[in-house]
């Protein structure tokens, strides 16, 4: 039997939220490898972290043999999904919505089709998470319940945070976490350090290379992804907290997802932004020194004009739209204005805050691949100057995905000048 995991209109992209250290795509395939099923068919919708996503899928990881990804450009639903897939009409397969993250075993070899609901794990308070299991076109009323199965759908960010803890207390069995236990509740991965001063109540998960100061609070309830820093009477209880992030002397963080120069709030997803880098810092840098000294200039020069066209469209009530200008091939991204060079501005903007590359991949012919500034993780190798069409020219989406997937674990000021001058793809 084979499985697909599709996208959700209103939840596209949730598959890259962490559960527990590792992203939900990946504890989903894994669910599915433990109940038996080798082929999964997994939909990549243009969304947010699409980029990741994609080199996620389209990389090494061993526990990625066997498994199919369709590029959309939004979603289109299982059945669809499953005819492009190569599926027979008849044939038997689970479809499993991105949003969805269970354990224990699935009826993959019940007779005649069924609809199976999974019992919730207690204390994860999250809704029950219902899975189709049919032949296509047809259905059943059947239901089975599973014993010793759980299910939850993640719909937000605090749902995410709820089965993380709920794995870390061993109540949600399935969920591997690739790190030690120090202390009941209490996980911590390679490399990650706590100082003798600091105070950690369960439940609480450190990622790789994380590191909490002396004098800091974490916990309860508490994610810390890979590399992330809590300085010196920070307290971070009832939140996560992004890779590479660092969260100043003094600052607490409840209920919100702390992530570069931003907080993303539990309650109801509105972001806000901190540029103040003593309260909320990324631990590497995103932008080099020279690219943000460019983009510096050209924002002095354009900013004037692009003031003043933005005042003339608003004056004259012109719709909000994004255009982009292909010129040499190079693509130029542009906002909101559709005038070509000014609305290089926002993007500029971006470059000089350290949250956007000035040159890189951000538009493809198959999917758009960008930074947007609404959702609240951006791509670092998203630019200002898209080079998309250098790298990948007139590729499969397949071939496409893998040359960004390269670019993004090859980029240097060296191969960005070479890709900007030269004609020919890499080989």
């Amino acid at each position: 039997m084979r499985a697909l995991i599709y996208e959700m209109p209103e939840h596209v992209g949730v598959g890259w939220v962490d559960i527990a250290g590792r992203p939900l795509l990946m504890r989903q395939i894994q669910w599915l490898r433990d109940a038996g099923i080798e082929d999964v068919v997994v939909e990549l919708c243009v969304g947010p972290d699409d980029t990741a996503r994609g080199s996620w899928l389209l990389g090494d990881d061993p526990i990625l043999f066997r498994v199919q990804v369709l590029p959309t450009a939004a979603p289109v639903g299982p059945d669809e999904l499953a005819r492009r897939a190569g599926f027979a009409r008849d044939e038997r397969a689970l479809h499993v919505p991105a949003h969805v993250i269970g354990g224990g075993p699935l009826p993959i070899d019940t007779t005649p089709p069924v609809r199976m609901t999974l019992p919730l794990a207690k204390g994860v308070q999250t809704t029950i998470a219902g899975l189709e299991l049919r032949a296509r076109g047809e259905s059943s009323d059947q239901d089975v319940q599973l014993e010793g199965a759980w299910g939850a759908c993640i719909e937000e960010l605090n749902d995410a945070l709820d089965v993380s803890c709920a794995a870390l207390e061993g109540r949600a069995p399935g969920i591997m976490l690739h790190a030690r236990e120090q202390s009941p509740g209490v996980w911590i991965a390679r490399g990650a350090h706590v100082a003798s001063a600091a105070r950690v109540e369960p439940p609480v998960y450190l990622g790789l290379d994380a590191l909490v100061v002396q004098g800091a609070q974490v916990g309860p309830r508490a994610i810390i992804l890979d590399r992330a820093v809590i300085e010196r009477g920070a307290t971070v209880v009832d939140a996560m907290v992004a890779a590479d992030t660092l969260i100043g002397e003094n600052t607490r963080v409840r209920h919100a997802l702390a992530i570069r120069h931003a907080l993303v709030s539990f309650q109801d997803g509105a972001r806000t932004s901190i540029l103040d880098p003593l309260v909320l810092a990324s631990r590497g840098s995103t932008t080099a020194l020279l690219s943000r000294c460019i983009a510096l200039v050209l924002l002095v020069a354009l900013a004037p004009f692009w003031l003043v066209v933005a005042g003339v469209s608003r004056a004259r009530g012109r719709p909000v739209q994004r255009v982009l200008l292909a010129r040499g091939g190079i693509t130029w991204r542009i906002g909101a204005l559709g005038v070509p060079v000014v609305d290089l501005v926002p993007p500029l903007l971006d470059v000089l805050l350290g949250t956007r590359d000035l040159v890189g991949v951000a538009q493809g012919s198959v999917l758009e691949i960008a930074a947007r500034r609404q959702y609240p993780s951006a791509a670092p190798r998203a630019g200002a100057i898209d080079i998309s069409s250098r790298l990948a020219p007139s590729q499969s989406a397949q071939t496409v995905l893998r040359l960004w997937r390269w670019y993004a674990h090859r980029k240097t000021n060296s191969l960005d000048r070479s890709l900007l001058l030269r004609r020919d793809p890499p080989t």
